[in-house]
């Protein structure tokens, strides 16, 4: 490891040393509620026998489906439309800025209407992780698909070889 590169680790270490302290002391000194804000040496001994009892696993699997299937959702429509987005200059320029002005919005502002449409089960969750997921991954596989230079995407195709049609 590099001097630099453990200079950057020590001082990584040195302040979450230093919350952690800034956490004990709060604790101890009574200016929070222990309900609130509990000493670090309980929450750690709660880790431990919530780890030993496994009474998360159910609550574990059912938040990892549906974080599964939310991803899986923004994946397929953030990429298909960028992909649409991408192949026209001037739905580059009309969508693009649509899309960005949208992901501004805070997205848990949609949540009361997901929780109105879909309840409170897994569907407003996923809804809510599938939104939240969504605009990042459109605007990554637009911003990725109309940089690419066009010798590569017609590198093969007969139209853009100035009319030739040998291949």
């Amino acid at each position: 490891m590099s001097g630099s590169r453990l200079a950057q680790r020590l001082v990584q270490l040195g302040f979450l040393v230093l919350v952690a302290v800034a956490w004990q002391i709060t604790a101890i000194r009574g200016g929070v509620s222990p309900l609130l804000l509990p000493p670090p040496a309980a929450v750690y001994r709660e880790f431990l026998a919530l780890l030993k009892t496994g009474m998360f696993w159910p609550d574990l699997k059912v938040t990892l489906y549906e974080l599964g299937v939310a991803f899986s959702i923004a994946a397929v429509a953030g990429s298909a439309a960028g992909y649409l987005v991408s192949r026209s200059r001037y739905a580059i320029r009309v969508f693009d800025p649509l899309f960005a002005g949208i992901f501004a919005i805070p997205a848990i502002l949609l949540y009361p209407l997901y929780v109105l449409f879909f309840g409170l089960g897994p569907g407003s969750k996923i809804a809510m992780g599938a939104t939240i997921a969504f605009f990042p991954i459109v605007l990554n596989t637009i911003s990725g698909l109309s940089r690419v230079d066009s010798t590569y995407v017609c590198a093969r195709c007969r139209t853009c070889r100035n009319g030739s049609d040998a291949e």
